[in-house]
């Protein structure tokens, strides 16, 4: 948030960076592989993982759905295939 300048109000800037970003703004494999697993275990739920690490449910169920779609355990386009989308959309 910040205040303007001619009324003296404050304006909201948006929503912070959660959900989507790892702790110190970082989305790495790595990072989002822990997550995965720990919500694979079945110890905790998706939305405890992602309230002990700051980030939305919505993220964690995403990133848990994506990992079982490359693992061909889910339908859908695994990263591969729509990184290749993407790529051909460019290329046309």
């Amino acid at each position: 948030m910040r205040r303007s300048a001619k009324l003296g109000l404050i304006q909201f800037d948006g929503h912070p960076n959660r959900g989507h970003l790892a702790p110190g703004g970082m989305s790495t494999p790595e990072f989002k592989a822990k997550i995965v697993k720990l919500c694979q275990r079945g110890s905790r739920s998706a939305g405890q993982v992602a309230e002990d690490f700051d980030l939305t449910e919505t993220a964690v169920r995403f990133w848990v759905s994506q990992t079982e779609t490359d693992a061909g355990q889910e339908p859908g386009l695994t990263n591969s295939e729509k990184q290749e989308l993407t790529r051909l959309r460019r290329e046309n």
